[in-house]
């Protein structure tokens, strides 16, 4: 598989920032959806779903589609 693989393709890459999630606060589920929420705007993609199982496979998708590769800082 290793000499199979196209190394100089790039794919998306969805970094959350976990560590600044302010969960206690919102609960995980809200916290996640912000962020994703974030890295979609930052990324210039527009979410229509409002349940964060849609709101992630939006980001995924899109983001797929864009060719961007999200940058963790």
């Amino acid at each position: 598989m290793y000499n199979q693989w196209n190394w100089e393709q790039k794919h998306p890459v969805i970094h959350l920032r976990l560590s600044k999630l302010d969960y206690q606060k919102s609960g995980l589920y809200e916290a996640l959806s912000i962020e994703i929420g974030i890295l979609a705007k930052e990324q210039g993609v527009e979410l229509e779903s409002n349940h964060l199982k849609g709101r992630f496979e939006e980001l995924i998708r899109r983001a797929s589609g864009n060719g961007k590769v999200f940058d963790p800082d």
